[in-house]
């Protein structure tokens, strides 16, 4: 700052950028916006473009990291502006920002926008770099984890028809739990844990995304339907649940969410939510669940005629809570200090620069 450098202005904004760069590694998106912004504020339309595009970018992956997806998009685009000015249209640069973001889609839970962009990137790089060259099969990987995820609709639905387990009561009451985690919906995450669900009930669902949820409500609008839901995606989804769930099935809602104050004002103008409840401590989560499915089957149970002994209630469905504690600790090694720590340190790109 106190140099007469002709490039002094560019030098600022390449500080504040590396500054900023340091707090992203840490994992404090705060501050790393923040001095992103710092550099904006110097540079200006005649500011060297490179830079520029950086900021820009760098913007845009760290709020792809805060689930900003709006803001992360406004800043990809700024930086495509400046691009096209100054780069060829195949430049690998292109690829890149174009990878990035399906990374930001794919965090969004919009596979299909998501692979778009993946076979954009995969595209460009294509024309410059050999098939066997690392971002190729990297990027490779990661497009057919988005095709897998874009499964047709009868794939999604077949799990539901599996035959029913005799002593399964959720089944025998119409009954159906969605789980939306991002951690414990994943197909890799708690598989043995799955497994044993499996063996009691066909009646849990677990998926990582919104658009996974969306799927699997085209299939269950005929059931009684409870769902666990990651607070960060409450919003998105719940409109969707209510406006394709018949009012006479009544959803009901239990958000887990560590700062419940930025949903409260809103969750009260949600009926099924108000039924369920927000949550803080999954112990208490599902302590709720459990005794509200209690009372749904034993309420089911008499008016059909088909009544269940409430020992046998009692004993399935204490073996359900079970099994979701033991899911709830997994999730809790899952994201543990030490990987949330190293998930921090990794930028939102297909592959190391």
């Amino acid at each position: 700052m106190k140099c007469d450098s002709p490039t002094r202005k560019e030098d600022i904004m390449t500080c504040y950028v590396s500054i900023g760069k340091v707090y992203w590694l840490k994992g404090d998106y705060v501050q790393a916006i923040k001095y992103h912004h710092e550099a904006l504020d110097v540079g200006s339309l005649t500011s060297n473009p490179t830079v520029m595009s950086t900021i820009y970018k760098n913007l845009a992956n760290i709020h792809t990291n805060t689930k900003e997806f709006e803001l992360s998009r406004e800043n990809f685009q700024k930086a495509l502006e400046i691009d096209r000015q100054r780069l060829r249209k195949d430049h690998l640069q292109f690829g890149q920002t174009y990878a990035n973001m399906g990374k930001m889609y794919q965090a969004e839970g919009n596979y299909k926008e998501a692979l778009a962009y993946f076979e954009k990137a995969r595209e460009i790089w294509l024309k410059t770099l050999a098939p066997t060259h690392v971002y190729i099969e990297k990027i490779e990987k990661t497009i057919d984890k988005m095709k897998s995820k874009l499964v047709p609709a009868a794939a999604i639905a077949q799990p539901l028809e599996q035959p029913m387990n005799p002593l399964d009561v959720l089944a025998k009451n119409n009954v159906m739990i969605i789980w939306l985690d991002e951690y414990i919906g994943r197909d890799e995450n708690c598989r043995a844990l799955k497994n044993e669900f499996r063996q009691i009930t066909n009646s849990l669902k677990m998926v990582d995304s919104v658009e996974s949820c969306r799927q699997c409500l085209q299939h269950v609008k005929d059931r009684k339907l409870f769902f666990i839901i990651q607070g960060k995606y409450a919003k998105q989804i719940v409109p969707e649940i209510v406006q394709i769930i018949p009012p006479d099935m009544k959803p009901i809602v239990y958000i887990f969410c560590f700062n419940m104050t930025y949903l409260m004002d809103w969750a009260q103008e949600q009926e099924c939510i108000m039924e369920g409840g927000i949550f803080t401590h999954e112990a208490d989560l599902l302590l709720r669940l459990t005794n509200h499915l209690n009372d749904y089957v034993k309420q089911k149970s008499v008016e059909y005629a088909n009544y269940l002994q409430p020992e046998l209630i009692s004993k399935f469905l204490a073996e359900l809570k079970q099994m979701f504690e033991r899911c709830c600790k997994a999730k809790d090694a899952l994201t543990s200090p030490d990987q949330t720590d190293n998930d921090a340190n990794q930028t939102a790109t297909i592959m190391a620069k």
